[in-house]
């Protein structure tokens, strides 16, 4: 009798230890998903256009550029269906549109772009239309610029895009470039005149180890708040500088500092041979200054996964060094091929 006992014991003991281990581990997530602090929509810059599709949700992330707001939800499986219900209409798997705004969903992330048209950036007689095919310069074999901007790679294969801004320090440089050796990847650099004039002998790095690199202005100033004639002077002076290092234009893309930027100034950079890049996801490594850490940078990129994302990086901070070789290692492991910008772009048009 004693021996049935102990076997019995042997037996069940191990199913109860899981199932209690299964139960807290259920209670935990219960209880960490009901603790989530969700900010307060109500002291946020929200358009009244956009609060009625947000008001009922858990907002844990929100950020604003010129013309852009960036936020992050707890999402519920209602919110395509509340879209529909407020009229907004949806031009492609991620990209909604009502009015002015123009709203793209990936993952938990939301980020909307108001077309703007600020005061003093378009001419009197200014009759351009969004959109619009400019000049058909060939920058590149097979490439013609156009004004649409760029946010997403035009593919549902497992293709993303990393990308990497300089205009500020080099904290990270020497770890994204032996990192992208490393996977034997080819990246994607935008940078500032006077980053490169500070930092001639990185960008002969960046261009020596076959990356791309492409304009992201001059001193980094809001375009929507300067004139056309700057905007140009901002480029060329780029595109004499990083020319002159590396023998290779930084045509056919720009990077908007601040990402702010209107259909006019779209347009406009659109006829001077440099079409606008934005980005899918930022992954906030600028943000370490104020409290950002690694981890939630990675959770930015690896949470949000999905085909098609750019994702925007930078040189001058520590975070993007600390967590590449992790998030890269991750996605290629989830079965993603890892391409440059201009690639990516060429192949899936």
């Amino acid at each position: 009798m004693k021996k049935k006992w102990i076997i019995i014991l042997a037996i069940s003991l191990p199913i109860l230890v899981l199932l209690t281990t299964f139960a807290l581990f259920e209670i935990s997530k219960r209880y960490l998903a009901n603790n989530i602090k969700c900010l307060d929509q109500q002291t946020l810059n929200i358009p009244s256009d956009i609060s009625p599709l947000t008001q009922d949700l858990c907002l844990v992330e929100y950020s604003t550029a010129k013309n852009s707001i960036h936020m992050e939800f707890r999402l519920n499986n209602d919110f395509e269906s509340k879209l529909v219900t407020e009229e907004w209409t949806q031009s492609d798997s991620d990209t909604y549109k009502k009015g002015k705004y123009s709203l793209n969903l990936s993952g938990t992330v939301i980020s909307i772009v108001e077309e703007t048209t600020e005061v003093g950036a378009i001419k009197e007689n200014d009759t351009s239309i969004p959109e619009l095919i400019h000049t058909a310069e060939v920058i590149r074999p097979g490439y013609q610029v156009i004004s649409k901007e760029i946010s997403k790679i035009n593919t549902t294969n497992k293709v993303v895009v990393f990308t990497f801004d300089g205009g500020s320090g080099i904290q990270s440089m020497d770890l994204i470039l032996s990192t992208l050796a490393k996977y034997n990847l080819t990246s994607t650099f935008f940078l500032t005149g006077k980053w490169a004039e500070a930092n001639v002998n990185d960008v002969k790095r960046i261009n020596n180890a076959g990356h791309e690199i492409f304009n992201h202005s001059y001193s980094h100033p809001d375009f929507a708040t300067i004139s056309d004639a700057q905007i140009a002077e901002e480029f060329s002076k780029t595109e004499t500088i990083i020319s002159n290092i590396t023998d290779q234009s930084t045509k056919p893309f720009f990077r908007p500092p601040y990402g702010s930027r209107n259909v006019h100034i779209r347009e406009y950079a659109a006829s001077l041979g440099y079409q606008d890049v934005y980005w899918t996801i930022d992954a906030l490594d600028w943000k370490e200054s104020t409290g950002t850490t690694a981890a939630t940078v990675k959770s930015r990129i690896l949470d949000n996964l999905a085909p098609g994302n750019i994702y925007l990086m930078h040189i001058g901070d520590n975070l993007t060094g600390q967590v590449l070789d992790v998030v890269i290692q991750e996605i290629l492991n989830r079965g993603y091929t890892i391409m440059s910008l201009y690639e990516a772009i060429t192949m899936y048009p």
